[in-house]
């Protein structure tokens, strides 16, 4: 008896786990074929520091246009497995992907992800499907509703920091809205340069940023500056590698003027750090966390 009640409970399992990894499919493939429109705020806490962004969202399935609208005006595009950075009416390519969450949790839902729960639950008195997975060393609880199949809701955590995406709005619209609206931008896909690419690990690192460029001579310097948390104002002189610009004597202009500054070449590119902080530990950290220390000059 006890046998045939084990063997029972098991089948039960294992039917029920069934039915959910081909739900699982489904919503995953809805998503997929989905053209929406949506705003949303996206939430990042960690116990160094935590920030809000708010975003409006065009989707076509996997491809769309995100628009960071506070608290920095900021546009940028993921089409047919590139990402774009929005120019005006221009679409340049990234120096590096941009990495939208939820794309990485329906890719992940749809391949072979480990699915620790699939639940129907209330959310805000709305019937919906919540399902909690994890892939890429990351925990993912997605909140999807019924029938519509639109997320809501994805909670996101990692060992380091926890980021929660909620949706204060989300509309299906019309199929050719997505083509009509990519249509009026021109494409550019021609790859990113060196330059852009270290540049755009600067940016990427700092807050208040500032890009500009000036030209002695033949060389193009590109200067960014920002402000970095728990370091302060940051500046970094980047240019292609020149026999006739030495970065140690330049970053000893900086120091013998009270500053702190460190040199290095990365990719054919030589930099220059430059800060008036007294945190000359977080600093260099700061600077390791960019560059390989083997590479420091």
């Amino acid at each position: 008896m006890n046998r045939t009640i084990s063997f029972a409970l098991l089948m039960g399992f294992v039917i029920s786990t069934s039915v959910f990894a081909a739900l699982n499919l489904k919503i995953a493939s809805a998503y997929a074929s989905q053209v929406v429109e949506g705003h949303r705020v996206v939430i990042e806490e960690s116990k160094k520091i935590n920030k809000i962004r708010y975003e409006t969202v065009l989707r076509d399935g996997y491809d769309e246009i995100v628009k960071v609208v506070a608290p920095t005006f900021f546009e940028w595009a993921y089409l047919n497995g590139k990402t774009y950075i929005v120019f005006g009416n221009e679409m340049k390519r990234s120096p590096a992907p941009i990495v939208d969450l939820e794309r990485t949790f329906f890719k992940s839902l749809s391949s072979t992800p480990t699915i620790l729960s699939t639940a129907v639950i209330n959310y805000k008195g709305e019937k919906a499907y919540k399902i909690e997975l994890s892939a890429k060393e990351a925990t993912y609880t997605g909140v999807v509703l019924i029938p519509s199949f639109l997320l809501v809701n994805l909670n996101v955590q990692r060992d380091d920091k926890t980021i929660t995406i909620t949706y204060n709005s989300i509309n299906k619209v019309p199929a050719l809205y997505f083509k009509n609206v990519i249509s009026r931008f021109k494409i550019l896909s021609t790859p990113p340069s060196t330059m852009e690419v270290e540049v755009w690990k600067m940016v990427y690192h700092l807050d208040d940023v500032s890009v500009t460029s000036i030209k002695i001579n033949s060389l193009v310097i590109v200067l960014v500056h920002g402000r970095a948390k728990g370091i302060g104002d940051v500046l970094v002189y980047l240019f292609k590698k020149n026999d006739k610009i030495s970065t140690k004597n330049l970053a000893s202009q900086f120091t013998s003027k009270g500053f702190y500054s460190i040199s290095a070449q990365q990719n054919g590119i030589s930099m220059v750090f430059v800060s008036p902080t007294k945190e000359i530990e977080k600093f260099k950290e700061w600077v390791d966390s960019l560059l390989d220390r083997s590479k420091f000059r």
